[in-house]
């Protein structure tokens, strides 16, 4: 047999095997039960029908000073500010953000993590005299073409898997931990610094 046949029959055994040992995904060994997940109650607006977490947070200051605040943090929070930052619009005091993380398949029996999906999102946020809303919107799997995450919601899809409610568990607690550390990094406090004491 020549090398090239070889070579085929190789990949042709991997891919038939590749979609069997996915269907057992969520067991680590043979001997264990498949373990189910069930996805988090994902927040849908009623108008874009688009998974969107939003809030408004009531932070003392005016709108300047809490869109200025706001830069900042972007700037320390993010690892590239520049590319993640789309639009600063300082008169509507308005600021668009758009950035990625990364969601794992379930640990395999050596305990080692492999990316699942890397989801893309926009983060928009709004500062009135008082008061800031964030909106995280737009979630996406970044794909060749448009991917939105409302697909992992639609189990009568015939590309759903038990699977997405897994990446689905790892994308609420990214967000959710991310709107956390917005809201702490607008109610900080910088100590003022003072020689004269």
């Amino acid at each position: 047999m020549n090398k090239k046949a070889v070579l085929l029959l190789i990949c042709v055994f991997f891919l038939c095997n590749i979609k069997d040992s996915y269907s057992q995904i969520f067991k680590k060994s043979e001997t264990e039960e498949p373990v189910s997940y069930e996805a988090p109650k994902m927040p849908i607006d009623k108008v874009t029908g688009l998974i969107t977490y939003e809030g408004v947070v009531d932070i003392p200051g005016p709108s300047d000073s809490l869109y200025t605040k706001a830069l900042g943090w972007f700037s320390e929070y993010y690892t590239n500010p520049n590319n993640v930052i789309r639009e600063k619009n300082s008169k509507d005091k308005k600021i668009v953000c758009k950035y990625w993380f990364m969601v794992y398949k379930p640990e395999d029996e050596a305990g080692k993590k492999i990316v699942g999906a890397t989801v893309q999102y926009s983060l928009n946020t709004y500062f009135r005299d008082g008061r800031f809303k964030y909106e995280f919107t737009e979630l996406r799997k970044k794909a060749a073409s448009v991917f939105p995450l409302e697909k992992w919601l639609d189990k009568s899809d015939p590309a759903y898997e038990e699977l997405n409610n897994y990446y689905l568990i790892q994308v609420d607690e990214n967000i959710k931990k991310e709107i956390g550390e917005l809201i702490k990094g607008m109610q900080y406090v910088k100590p003022t610094e003072n020689d004269d004491w």
